[in-house]
């Protein structure tokens, strides 16, 4: 799939260059070596992403948040076999895990659920996925996604900037 895809652009380049009636030597061997490098640089840097679906955003303390786990290659969006396992954290406001499981892939896909624990409080949290791998970059490269849950029974605290009456 790979040599397709630097095929195709191999022979877009070449049509420019035959349009534009730059045929040079010197031009091929440049282009030779500069698909070279991509081909070097694809096979040592493999990009991965993760998407996360849930079934729902907003959640009680008591509920199952249920979840599927998607991992593609993060050019061409195939799904990929390279990492067995994605770690899955729901993450407070100050983006500390409050809850985390390890999912097992296969075939570029996992299962997996939360149960929520009446020991949370209320408020915005974050659903975060990554694989071992991507531990290596950036945390932005990860996937995140805004989520509610409501413990009726802990009040929430009010801000400490607001005077008590």
């Amino acid at each position: 799939m790979i040599n397709r895809i630097i095929k195709s652009i191999v022979k877009k380049q070449w049509m420019t260059l035959l349009i534009l009636g730059a045929s040079s030597v010197g031009f091929s061997q440049r282009l030779d070596s500069v698909v070279g490098k991509f081909k070097d640089h694809r096979k040592t840097l493999l990009t991965e992403k993760i998407f996360v679906h849930c079934d729902q955003r907003f959640y009680m303390i008591g509920e199952t948040l249920w979840f599927s786990v998607y991992y593609v290659d993060g050019i061409r969006h195939q799904p990929l076999d390279v990492s067995k396992v994605v770690y899955v954290e729901i993450l407070n406001d100050n983006n500390t895990p409050v809850l985390s499981a390890k999912v097992e892939l296969k075939n570029g896909r996992g299962n997996g659920s939360f149960y929520i624990p009446s020991t949370i409080n209320s408020g915005n949290f974050t659903l975060r996925a990554y694989t071992h791998w991507m531990r290596n970059f950036d945390s932005s490269f990860y996937f995140h996604q805004p989520i509610s849950i409501v413990n009726p029974f802990i009040s929430p605290e009010a801000p400490s900037n607001i005077p008590k009456e």
